[in-house]
């Protein structure tokens, strides 16, 4: 635990790869720091979902995670190459909490970056081997608006300034218009908007002029609105898998319908015009994630993770009341992004995005990647990486890079890269770190 100069105390727990400096999940090859998820929705448990799927005998994902509770070892794990944190944020999720009441009064985005500032700072406190070793900030989903404001708080930290070398998100919520426009190019050029009301929406949205469509303007009118909201009721309400458009959605676990999330940011009109056959719930829906919750509720786990426990507390993926009680003040992250760029010559970013994932879609990141406005370097190619399972070469996506800006897709993925394709995601941020992307 990171017990901060306040009453609270973030859970962060380092992993020592193998000869590498630290890297904490919002952090690098010295050190990484992990940071996913939405307002209210678990960081550190998606990132070892994610990056730390079974590499040893404390990591693991839903699907590896046995109903016995036994673990698989993944060969393809990030610490390889990397030392990384995977700290739980905000406070009130996973097992960070506050002794103050009030403190729960002000979780958001900016009290969020306040927190983890404070808690990395311990964390070099308490470790001061590692204020030398070069830091990356990683992260995916909610992590797009999480990354950017630490990036801009730290490039200005003396502390971290000089050790600061960058990060990589991974399918990020960056811009909430754009990434609802996106959507729904997503959803037509991918079969799930028939011809019929696609002409209606270009149309009664758009003028018939593609360039036109801005289907975030709260000045829509109310027949784009409600055209909008049914193609939505097939995005966000149905059983569609969100997270991975060709993946199966099973309803196992309960709490499911992670939906509301999302849709909370969806324009008011759209909202109102959706139809909620189900309770919408936080936990990640079409997966069964109850596995992971009872194996890190176990006594002999919370024990030798070194967790101590407030009264009451236990460990889950989503919390109703910090989503509830989260102030979303940041719904465009650039200016974070051009402070970091302006105050660190030499820092980096990595936009990465999986291509079947439909809540942060490849498009919306590779159309934000594109508003930094920087140089473009080397246009939009496919790159290769060897897959040892066969020892063969694929394709494992394309990549654009910009200056000191990379954006990179991921053939075949879905929300959780390293879980869906763990070969070329391990390949992809071994790239980025080795200062190849």
């Amino acid at each position: 635990m990171l017990r901060m100069a306040t009453a609270s105390a973030h859970f962060g727990s380092p992993w020592v790869g193998r000869g590498q400096p630290l890297v904490s999940p919002l952090g690098s090859i010295g050190l990484a720091v992990a940071e996913i998820g939405g307002s209210g929705v678990i960081s550190y448990i998606l990132h070892i979902v994610s990056h730390r799927r079974g590499h040893d005998a404390w990591l693991f994902t839903p699907k590896l995670v046995m109903k016995n509770g036994s673990l698989v070892k993944n060969p393809y794990g990030w610490t390889e190459f990397a030392s990384i944190i995977y700290l739980e944020s905000p406070i009130g999720v996973g097992f960070s909490y506050s002794t103050k009441n009030s403190d729960y009064n002000r979780i958001g985005d900016r009290s969020t970056t306040l927190d983890n500032e404070m808690a990395l700072e311990k964390f070099l406190t308490k470790f001061p081997q590692y204020k030398t070793k070069d830091f990356y900030i990683m992260g995916e989903s909610y992590a797009g608006v999480y990354i950017p404001l630490l990036l801009s708080r730290l490039s200005k930290n003396p502390i971290f300034s000089p050790i600061l070398k960058g990060a990589a998100i991974g399918n990020g919520m960056h811009n909430y218009k754009i990434n609802f426009n996106t959507q729904m190019f997503f959803a037509h050029s991918h079969g799930l908007i028939g011809p019929y009301l696609w002409g209606q929406i270009l149309s009664d949205c758009c003028n018939n002029i593609t360039e036109q469509c801005n289907f975030y303007a709260t000045n829509n009118t109310d027949i784009c609105a409600l055209e909008i909201s049914e193609v939505g009721d097939l995005i966000w309400l149905s059983r569609l898998n969100y997270y991975n458009l060709y993946k199966k959605c099973y309803y196992e676990a309960p709490a499911q319908f992670s939906h509301q999330v999302l849709i909370e940011s969806l324009p008011a009109k759209v909202r109102k015009n959706l139809k909620f056959p189900h309770s919408l719930k936080l936990t990640p829906d079409c997966q069964n994630d109850q596995p992971l919750m009872d194996y890190l509720n176990k006594p002999e786990v919370i024990s030798q993770i070194h967790v101590k426990l407030k009264n009451g507390i236990q460990w889950e993926l989503c919390s109703e009341s910090v989503f509830q009680s989260y102030h979303k003040t940041v719904v465009n992250t650039d200016v974070y992004f051009n402070t970091f760029f302006n105050r660190l010559p030499a820092g980096k970013v990595m936009l990465y995005a999986g291509d079947i994932d439909m809540a942060c879609n490849f498009i919306g990141v590779q159309n934000f990647a594109q508003s930094l406005n920087r140089e473009v370097t080397n246009e939009y190619v496919p790159w290769e990486y060897h897959d040892p399972t066969d020892d063969s070469y694929q394709i494992g996506g394309f990549i654009r890079q910009f200056d000191r800006l990379s954006f990179v897709t991921i053939k075949g993925s879905g929300h959780m890269v390293p879980t869906d394709m763990p070969v070329p995601a391990q390949h992809m941020i071994k790239q980025f770190l080795d200062g190849k992307w």
